[in-house]
């Protein structure tokens, strides 16, 4: 059925047809484009554990303190001599180590 259509056949045709090629190539990239706007993306960076204990202490958080409701991070210390409740090295996490924004939360 297709037997005038090997590669031979397909690329003379290309060569003597040059720009017919590059206008249906050009053509299916400027529909590839469109295509793929019109779908658009469905990135979702929201994730959601329906009826699980920390989806529901992350609704409490939202729905109470809207404020302290978003990502949070976790800052960890180590000391190098002694240990972290000694007064100098709490001393020395206020005063140098905790970023201005941290440096109000209660510490443990």
């Amino acid at each position: 059925m297709f037997k005038h259509l090997s590669p031979n056949a397909i690329a003379r045709w290309s060569i003597a047809h040059r720009r017919r090629v590059i206008g249906g190539w050009l053509l299916l990239l400027v529909l590839g484009v469109v295509v793929a706007k019109g779908v658009g993306n469905s990135f979702d960076n929201g994730l959601a554990l329906p009826k699980t204990d920390s989806q529901r202490a992350v609704d409490l958080l939202q729905s109470r303190f809207p404020r302290v409701a978003g990502d949070a991070d976790q800052i960890v210390f180590a000391a190098r001599d002694g240990r972290l409740t000694d007064p100098a090295v709490r001393r020395r996490q206020r005063a140098h180590d905790l970023p201005r924004p941290c440096g109000g939360l209660r510490h443990r």
